[in-house]
């Protein structure tokens, strides 16, 4: 009798899925050097009213935030979302000058 075997084999499900940490490190290598950029010319982006260059920064700050939600720190998770919500409001304030 033996084993049975899966007609597909043992690492086919695991195959057809990518890894957690995979993922997380993809968002982080697009997310991280997008924000920085923005957010070293943050106070012209403020002043100017860059539409365009806050809306990469969001993109970047939620990928951020979903690549340590996948890999499951929240403490990650809390200050980048604190960081996303805090340039938005810095963004919308700013034009009040």
């Amino acid at each position: 009798m033996g084993r049975r075997r899966c007609p597909r084999g043992r690492r086919a499900g695991r195959d057809a899925r990518v890894s957690t940490d995979a993922a997380a490190t993809v968002l982080f290598v697009f997310g991280y050097p997008a924000s920085i950029a923005v957010i070293a010319r943050f106070v012209p982006v403020v002043r100017e009213r860059r539409w365009k260059w806050l809306a990469v920064h969001d993109v970047a700050v939620a990928a951020i935030v979903a690549g340590w939600a996948l890999k499951g720190d929240r403490r990650a998770v809390a200050v980048n979302a604190s960081w996303l919500v805090a340039a938005n409001v810095w963004f919308a304030l700013g034009a009040r000058r």
